[in-house]
């Protein structure tokens, strides 16, 4: 608890040695095991004390033993199947008593091990075990069963338990217990909650040596900072990560740091980084039945596709995650989220019919009550398979789901699709807001291909300049007046009243203003108006230098 995993593991270890009777001693080792294996990353001492452990109760073996086996199959090379069989054989053995520790660490192993593998069998098997040690779990494993089977179906309880479990981690010292409420989070859209408490686990791990704890929050951090638009963290954290695993032999994770990097590259516009790890990602993958990293490889291509404009390869790889949208069978979490990617594709294949089916699914599963992520994309999605008023309706209600600040690519992408509906209704002034918008967003995550949709679109409108720059701007004097009253804080009614304007004449210049500007809200007018109040300044003196 005070961040020495080392000397946690010396006295484990000589606890055992202190122990008479055998089968004390045997489980002690295998509890310093696991330990080791689930901290420290000392894979070479995992085997060292299992063999000890072994030794220590040649009669038979303990579910702590278990565990610890499980771990050092899975971590060392993805044995999934191996990991598989040998944990769920020691919780099913008639005659053990175990512990509540002892059963919620096998359980917690045995959840990796199924989601790696991904089927429905696993999953079900793994539930009945869950239910079979229902009393000896904490809420924290209950949740994760709950959340981490289907996170479309999570119960509002579930979700509130969850977000009580991520406010505790304020003062949280446990890593293990950051680690694992951050894998059911990542289910459900919450590491931007956990960022700081994974950044200290990362931090203070690295001063400890505890590899493993170390490893999983950079991991963590890769999809937090994903979603936060950060893909520079996500390419830091993953190569930190690689180097890590690769150097202590921790092979499992070598393939979701890959996949990590390759995600925010194919975000970029990188195609060719974005697919460099993607073969090695399935060879490496299929012979060990690690089926869920297929499906994450999937999802990369059809990130880049959409990018490139290759809509037909968008759809055809992201129907291999999602054939019925994210109903049918046990609906991941990487359905989900390629929900709105597949929708998109669907509709600009010309399969309109087909994408209203995959919205109906989202809306019957209910999966915008996950988080605000999920609810704009979902209220998006339904803009891209509706028409008229009642498209622009959908696109309004997603932009007002989520917090401006949060989830920045997809509220861009949902912006350009909102602008490109405008344009196509012939509503130029509202298109150029909605395009410039987005711009401003796609620019500032260096989202190459969407940036330049983004520019075609506001061409198609007729804007041919890049409205944030700020020395092209030319307001009238009653647009500058008007922008700078609404600057102040005052209403479109204030102003109208005070330069004797209809509310509504107040907001036609403003619908103006805003994309001159390349703002799209008020907030963001002050800021505007002194960058072009310097650039006239600027101006000026040039023209006397130069005369």
């Amino acid at each position: 608890k005070r961040g020495d995993p080392t000397a946690a593991v010396a006295a484990m270890t000589r606890s055992a040695d202190l122990s008479p009777d055998l089968q004390q001693r045997s489980q002690r080792l295998a509890a310093t095991a696991y330990f080791a294996a689930e901290v420290m990353g000392d894979l070479r001492s995992v085997s060292s004390l299992l063999s000890d452990a072994r030794r220590a109760n040649a009669g038979g073996g303990s579910l702590a033993a278990a565990s610890a086996a499980a771990s050092l199959l899975l971590y060392s090379d993805g044995d999934v199947i191996s990991a598989y069989r040998v944990i769920s054989a020691a919780l099913r053995a008639p005659d053990v008593e175990p512990t509540a520790d002892e059963v919620n660490s096998a359980i917690w192993i045995l959840s990796l091990t199924v989601a790696l593998n991904g089927r429905k069998e696993m999953w079900d098997s793994y539930r009945e075990l869950v239910d079979r040690y229902r009393d000896l779990l904490p809420e924290s494993v209950l949740i994760r069963s709950e959340i981490a089977t289907n996170p479309a179906t999570a119960s509002p309880e579930a979700l509130a338990t969850l977000d009580r479990q991520i406010a505790a981690l304020a003062t949280e010292r446990d890593p293990g217990q950051i680690i694992r409420v951050a894998y059911v989070a990542n289910d459900v859209d919450r590491l931007a909650d956990l960022r700081e408490p994974l950044l200290r686990v990362w931090r203070e791990g690295r001063q400890a040596g505890a590899v493993a704890s170390v490893t999983n929050a950079l991991m963590l951090l890769c999809g937090e900072s994903y979603l936060a638009g950060r893909w520079d963290d996500t390419m830091r954290f993953a190569e930190e990560g690689l180097e890590l695993v690769e150097a202590y032999g921790y092979l499992e994770f070598v393939w979701y740091l890959k996949y990590s990097k390759a995600l925010a590259a194919a975000a970029l516009g990188q195609q060719d980084v974005a697919e460099e790890p993607l073969e090695w990602m399935l060879s490496w993958s299929l012979p060990r039945q690690a089926f869920i990293v297929p499906q994450h490889v999937y999802r990369v291509r059809t990130l880049a596709a959409i990018g490139r404009g290759d809509y037909e390869t968008a759809y055809a790889e992201a129907v291999r995650i999602s054939p019925r949208g994210v109903e049918g069978g046990t609906a991941q979490q990487l359905q989900l989220f390629v929900a709105y990617d597949l929708v998109e594709a669907t509709v600009r294949t010309g399969r309109t019919e087909q994408a209203r089916g995959f919205v109906d699914a989202m809306l019957r599963m209910g999966i915008a009550k996950i988080s605000s992520r999920w609810a704009l994309l979902v209220a998006g999605a339904q803009g891209l398979v509706s028409e008229g008023e009642a498209a622009s309706a959908h696109f309004e209600r997603a932009l007002v789901t989520a917090p401006e600040e949060l989830w920045p690519f997809e509220r861009a992408r949902v912006l350009l699709a909102y602008g490109e509906h405008l344009r196509r209704e012939r509503a130029t002034v509202e298109s150029r807001v909605r395009l410039v918008a987005a711009l401003a967003l796609f620019d500032r995550l260096r989202s190459a291909p969407w940036a330049e949709r983004a520019r075609n679109e506001m061409r198609a409108t007729g804007l041919s300049r890049r409205p944030a720059d700020v020395s092209q701007v030319q307001l009238t004097p009653q647009e500058l007046q008007i922008a700078t009253l609404a600057a102040s804080g005052l209403t479109n009614k204030a102003i109208g009243e005070r330069l004797h304007l209809s509310a509504r004449t107040v907001s036609g210049h403003l619908y103006n203003v805003f994309p001159k500007l390349g703002v799209t809200a008020r907030a963001g007018l002050r800021d505007a108006l002194t960058a072009l109040g310097e650039q006239e300044e600027q101006d000026e003196r040039d023209d006397r230098s130069g005369s």
